[in-house]
């Protein structure tokens, strides 16, 4: 058994040793590359929207959001997930090219909502690199 110990042990360093490994480095040069040429979706949106003020009768409110992707691959929006019933998704652009724009339309029905500081948050589900989720505030006042 001890023969092949040795023989694996001197293929493996042939071997290592070929590959252009120098002492003091972990991993042989060529192994170690930037993953920048990896294809990626990047989702960029302002995190936060103002809404402005609500007054009178009219508590119904209708914004379009910007839906940039900043990498190099296919942007998939699979779902945008508002956090209660008073706020809708109207549409969304599910797939936006690499270097391109996309919207997403929502609506806000403010009659029966109770407070007078308005935060409504939307999760935006897709294949971003920098998180499945993206959370976006809606911000305003009611008068």
């Amino acid at each position: 058994m001890t023969i092949f110990k040795h023989i694996f042990n001197a293929a493996f360093i042939f071997v290592f040793a070929s590959c252009g490994h120098k002492a003091g480095n972990s991993l042989p040069q060529h192994i170690v590359e930037p993953v920048s040429h990896c294809p990626y979706a990047e989702l960029r949106v302002p995190q936060t929207v103002d809404l402005g003020i609500f007054q009178g009768e009219d508590m119904k409110h209708s914004v379009t959001i910007a839906l940039t992707n900043l990498g190099n691959d296919t942007l998939v929006i699979l779902k945008v997930l508002p956090d209660c019933d008073c706020v809708e998704v109207e549409r969304y652009d599910s797939l936006v090219a690499p270097g391109q724009h996309g919207c997403l339309t929502t609506s806000l029905n403010l009659t029966d909502y109770p407070a007078d500081t308005i935060y409504k948050e939307l999760g935006i589900l897709s294949n971003s690199r920098s998180g499945n989720v993206t959370r976006i505030t809606l911000f305003g006042l009611k008068q």
